[in-house]
């Protein structure tokens, strides 16, 4: 049997409180662990050699339940991505009983961050320790690096050996954050640049005017007249939802083509008309493909979506 344990609802609760400070003495190094974490998603066995070095925080906080204890060891960033790493690892007498740790939500709060993607499965190590990875869509990095995030436990879901809810892990919870501050975190250059770009299979063929790259993700944009509220665009429309359709690669200088692989997600949002009365305004369409790799940018020439290539200087 499968329960949930929320943190907001839990009976008996562990009270922990803790601040994270950069480079905490805990023998972790968030370039491995991130090297490690694109090479699970891509069910690749051989470790990713991106070099990571000024883009993240090396941490090891911890906020401890009654069977698990949750730590939080790395957040990276460039200029519209961070991610933030988590490990879940089950007591012994949990490990032992037979239960698997299905799940664990981790709340994350910042005003200039929000939660895009969190992980549809946790992966388990074969330590028994499990791992997730918690990937925000920043909207001003530089505001972002002088501020903090707010980590807190929202659930976590326990599948038993049978079909018995298991003592161990049951009534317990934890009920306070960690606070993370982010001074230390450097953010990668990324390119922004002027593009005239249509997708083939939207009959409206809508122009994006503004790409962004970094070497976690794209970024496409465009800003148009809405002229009332019913009139708004859908929020992908046109273009495709998956990927693969665009198409994509990064081109370098000496002719070497990538192909862009991730998972998008479309925002729109109107720039003005702060009130609902107003009759007319702009709309915003931004849509971001986040790498499954991290993108190497030296010597990056060009984007080219099916024929179309967007130069980045």
């Amino acid at each position: 049997m499968r329960y949930i344990l929320l943190a907001s609802a839990a009976a008996a609760m562990v009270a922990v409180f803790g601040t994270v400070s950069a480079g905490a003495l805990n023998g972790w190094d968030y370039s491995d662990l991130f090297n490690k974490h694109y090479a699970v998603i891509n069910h690749n066995p051989t470790e990713n050699s991106y070099d990571f070095s000024g883009m993240g925080l090396d941490l090891g906080d911890s906020l401890r339940g009654k069977d698990y204890t949750v730590t939080v060891q790395s957040v990276i960033a460039d200029s519209k991505t961070l991610y933030l790493l988590y490990d879940v690892k089950p007591d012994e007498e949990l490990r032992k009983s037979g239960a698997v740790i299905r799940d664990c939500r981790l709340q994350v709060e910042s005003p200039y961050a929000q939660v895009i993607s969190y992980p549809s499965a946790l992966y388990k190590l074969p330590s028994g320790v499990y791992r997730g990875v918690v990937t925000m869509e920043t909207s001003d990095s530089s505001i972002l690096c002088s501020e903090s995030l707010r980590v807190s436990v929202e659930g976590v879901e326990i599948t038993g050996s049978s079909d018995d809810t298991l003592a161990a892990g049951g009534g317990s919870g934890i009920d306070r954050a960690l606070e993370i501050p982010l001074d230390g975190l450097e953010v990668q250059k990324d390119f922004c640049v002027p593009c005239s770009l249509t997708f083939p299979q939207d009959p409206k063929q809508h122009e994006f005017t503004t790409l962004t790259v970094t070497p976690m993700s794209l970024t496409i944009s465009r800003t148009e007249p809405c002229v009332g509220y019913a009139s708004d665009p859908t929020e992908s429309e046109g273009v495709p939802a998956d990927p693969a359709e665009w198409d994509a690669a990064a081109i370098y200088e000496d002719g070497t083509e990538i192909p862009l692989k991730g998972f998008t997600r479309c925002i729109s949002s109107r720039a003005s008309d702060a009130s609902k009365a107003a009759a007319s305004g702009e709309v915003s369409v931004r849509i971001t493909l986040t790498f499954l790799s991290p993108l190497q940018t030296d010597g990056l020439k060009a984007i080219r979506f099916g024929t179309q290539i967007v130069p980045l200087s």
